[in-house]
């Protein structure tokens, strides 16, 4: 038996010795980027946050349950190739942003007024993607772990990622977040390592690998695992374009950072995949919710805390990260102190996001993952294309984007995730160039 109330304990400690970090930003400027630039080290920290939320969490889960125990290394490569990629592009692509010194004013060059207010909303729904998928995934694992009330499950979570990230800001998210990367790598080690020295080699290798062999679907791994690349990569190129982030590392460093960012990433899909297959193996259900509730009754009480705080510490990096970046949008265009205060007004609004969809609508975390997958797959071509092109773009190229993810999203749900989203990024793709087209004849 475990105690929730120890890991809301730790929370609380946490957020108290950083307290002196919370809502003392004198502008807006401050709320976002506290410094010019930041060293390697805080670059590689800001981008892993990136790569921490519910959704890219999830995924080697699923694909593990799913498709076999290789899904963590299909996910490894294909996600590391990505990253390698974005790496040998980002130098051109922050040229083109730093001509402008003012993020605004650059996505005011690139856009119409409602144009402009089409893509700001556009990736505001991306930006939330953490807020939701990562409350509802906590709100699922603290309640199926611990046997609390919906509501129990979601609040203390919202409020540590208010306080740390909606009123904490940069600074709240470096300081924290680096607390929580450091549990969650610490936990992903332990975990694993534990189970061999505490079972042994030989039954971790027949429980985990030869029992788990026979769900081994090679044809849908691979379909899976490319069709995670562009999922990836719309979510890094949304990242790029509405964060400050990389353009606070050093441009000689950009890349250095990407690399060992990209080195850290890939342990944590096969982490997790390791996990959940020792989890498989100890619990003997095929079932996620079997996976929660046996946790207690067949893991050591000190790895389930551990594993506990691995969960916890990823989905409330989501969370934060997530509040941060909507409030620093609201707010890049804003100065002054009052417009801080409106951004934690702000963020404390977005937290009732998540705990009406948990209240309003049946299976919203299924919803909301593949509305996400689409949305992300759809984005990295037509974000890419306004990036190198020269025109100005209108309202109808958010709309139509828009539109294009819902109709993926529909035969996703209808039939499943690997038709809706090469739907998605067909569709997509094809509006940004016959949008793109058509501008240029305009010209």
């Amino acid at each position: 038996m475990i105690d929730w109330y120890v890991i809301l304990f730790v929370a609380i400690t946490l957020l108290i010795f950083y307290m002196k970090e919370f809502g003392e930003h004198p502008d807006s400027s401050r709320y976002i980027q506290d410094r010019v630039k930041v060293p390697v080290s805080a670059g590689t920290t800001q981008l892993l946050f990136r790569l921490m939320t519910g959704t890219f969490l999830f995924i080697p889960f699923y694909f593990t349950i799913t498709y076999g125990y290789m899904a963590g290394f299909a996910l490894a490569v294909s996600g590391s190739f990505i990253l390698y990629v974005f790496s040998t592009q980002v130098e051109e692509l922050s040229g083109k942003i730093t001509i402008i010194e003012d993020r605004y004013q650059f996505l005011k060059s690139k856009f119409t007024k409602k144009g402009l207010l089409a893509f700001y909303g556009l990736m505001m729904v991306a930006a939330a993607e953490g807020l939701i998928i990562s409350t509802m995934l906590a709100h699922e694992f603290l309640k199926q772990v611990f046997g609390i009330s919906s509501f129990m499950a979601a609040m203390p979570i919202l409020f540590f990622s208010f306080i740390f990230a909606g009123m904490g800001g940069i600074r709240g998210m470096r300081k924290i977040g680096t607390w929580l990367i450091m549990m969650f790598f610490i936990g992903i080690s332990v975990i694993p390592l534990s189970a061999f020295l505490i079972n042994g080699a030989k039954p971790i290798y027949i429980t985990l690998f030869a029992e788990n062999s026979t769900n081994l679907d090679i044809k849908h791994l691979l379909i899976g695992a490319l069709l995670f690349m562009p999922v990836l990569a719309g979510h890094l190129m949304v990242y790029f374009f509405m964060s400050h982030d990389l353009m606070s590392i050093k441009r000689n460093r950009v890349r250095i950072s990407i690399g060992l960012s990209s080195i850290c990433w890939s342990s944590i899909p096969l982490a997790i995949s390791l996990i959940v297959l020792y989890l498989l193996a100890i619990t003997g259900s095929k079932t996620t919710e079997g996976l929660l509730a046996g946790l207690q009754e067949h893991m050591p009480v000190s790895l389930v805390y551990i594993l506990v705080f691995v969960v916890l510490s990823s989905l409330a990096t989501g969370i934060g990260l997530s509040l941060y970046r909507m409030s620093s949008m609201l707010l890049t265009a804003y100065k002054g102190k009052a417009a801080v205060q409106r951004g934690y007004f702000f963020s404390m609004l977005l937290c009732a996001i998540p705990i009406t969809l948990l209240k309003a609508l049946p299976g919203a975390l299924e919803l909301s993952i593949i509305f996400y997958a689409n949305l992300f797959a759809a984005l990295g071509f037509p974000i890419w294309v306004t990036i190198k092109s020269k025109i100005i773009w209108g309202a109808d190229f958010g709309f139509v984007l828009f539109s294009s993810v819902l109709m993926g999203s529909w035969i996703s749900f209808k039939n499943d995730w690997m038709i809706g989203v090469p739907v998605s990024i067909g569709l997509s793709s094809l509006i940004a160039l016959i949008l793109l087209v058509r501008n240029i004849r305009k010209v």
